[in-house]
């Protein structure tokens, strides 16, 4: 059995795992992407990546044939500009910046400005996995010491698939902090207070409506359970190309998503029960 992407009226996707991994574009996925965009149908990508800009996303995935605007990446480090009380949280704000200049982007729409030094900071914004681990525990002392100075965590991955491996990212570290020094506030997949931003950036600055015959296609399943929930889209889970690959559990169950093999124009139902795609 297969499912027609192209009935939908729009797609919400997921990058890393998705469209492409460490090795490159699918090639399905592109020709999927390519067949909404002639058909004059959106597409959306959604993503934590927070290491880069949406130019920078937009740029590398219009290299691997999906011509995706820089205006269409809704990167969750844009949550910070797109949530009220976040942007409330953080305008003004000199901002010590954990992840790549790159990302820098963030913190400016969000009206607040780095600085290239903890002790000259007034907020923490992790947005990309440093270089060293240091950097995490010089992060938790200065919490410690100004508990009322904020601490945001752009991408909540706790893990990325490389290879047959599950890889601590900065959410594994973010949580780390939040355990040591007090509370972090978190934006991205698969949180609600994202899911929001989802809806809210798409309908101001897009001018689009979701509906119900969106469809939001993910590697993580734990994500296409939320979005789903929250914006009463389909959902799909891509079992064969990300995360769900070395999903510790058995794949959750449910009537609300299926599970396919990937991204492409009409995709390969995987199994309608999750715990028989378990077993492959």
């Amino acid at each position: 059995m297969t499912v027609d992407l192209t009935a939908y009226d729009g797609l919400l996707v997921d990058a890393f795992g998705v469209l492409y991994n460490q090795a490159g574009g699918f090639e399905e996925s592109a020709a999927c992407v390519q067949a909404f965009l002639a058909a004059g149908k959106p597409v959306v990508v959604v993503t934590n990546n927070t290491s880069v800009s949406p130019e920078t996303i937009s740029s590398r995935l219009n290299a691997m044939g999906m011509p995706i605007a820089p205006s269409h990446i809704l990167s969750s480090g844009r949550g910070l500009a797109w949530d009220p009380e976040y942007q409330q949280a953080i305008d003004g704000r000199s901002v010590f910046l954990i992840g790549a200049d790159d990302a820098a982007v963030y913190v400016a729409d969000a009206g607040a400005r780095c600085v290239n030094s903890l002790a000259d900071a007034d907020a923490v914004v992790l947005a990309c996995t440093a270089q060293e681990v240091t950097a995490y525990d010089a992060i938790i002392e200065y919490k410690n010491q100004r508990p009322n100075s904020p601490v945001f965590c752009i991408n909540p991955d706790r893990y990325i698939p490389v290879g047959d491996q599950r890889v601590p990212v900065i959410g594994y570290f973010a949580e780390r902090i939040e355990q040591s020094a007090g509370p972090v506030h978190w934006m991205g997949k698969p949180l609600p207070v994202f899911s929001a931003v989802v809806r809210t950036y798409c309908q101001v600055a897009l001018a689009l409506s979701i509906g119900e015959n969106w469809v939001f296609v993910d590697d993580n399943p734990n994500n296409v359970r939320q979005i789903t929930q929250d914006l009463g889209v389909q959902g799909l889970v891509s079992v064969e190309t990300g995360l769900a690959q070395s999903w510790p559990s058995p794949l959750p169950e449910s009537d609300a998503w299926r599970y396919i093999k990937r991204l492409s124009i009409r995709a390969d139902l995987w199994y309608d029960n999750a715990s028989r795609a378990k077993k492959g």
